[in-house]
This record gives structure tokens, C-alpha cells and sequence, in this order.
């Protein structure tokens, strides 16, 4: 079985000494988690919000300069 752990160990574990699985105990396999999926709305929204506040802020009455 191969060292799961690979170049960073647990604390106590010692450094080149094999993984070795405690006797009686199955191992959990590894399940195939599905991606996790966010919806693009909020950022949609979000860049919408600022893109409509950048050009309030560029099409605003200049004031005259006094």
C-alpha cells in the first residue's frame, strides 16, 4: 500500500517508515464526489452592478470648475 501521506506527515509519524494499516481495518475508497456547482447569477449580478455604478460615476453633470 503506498504512503498516502507522501512529503507532509502527521505529527509522531515517523519520517521513512512505511504506511502501514492497522490490522482488521478497511480502508474507506475514495468516493467520485461530484464537482461542486455554484450558480452564476449572484456574480452576473454582481458585475452588472458594478458595471451600472462605473458609468453613473462617468456620465454624472461635470461641475463647473470656481
Amino acid at each position: 500500500m503506498p504512503d498516502p501521506w507522501g512529503a507532509i506527515k502527521p505529527p509522531g509519524h515517523p519520517w521513512g517508515t512505511p504506511f502501514r494499516p492497522v490490522p482488521g481495518v478497511t480502508p474507506i475508497p475514495k468516493a467520485a464526489a461530484p464537482p461542486e456547482t455554484r450558480p452564476a447569477w449572484p456574480y452576473a449580478l454582481g458585475g452588472l452592478t458594478v458595471a451600472a455604478g462605473g458609468l453613473v460615476l462617468l456620465l454624472r453633470p461635470k461641475r463647473p470648475a470656481g
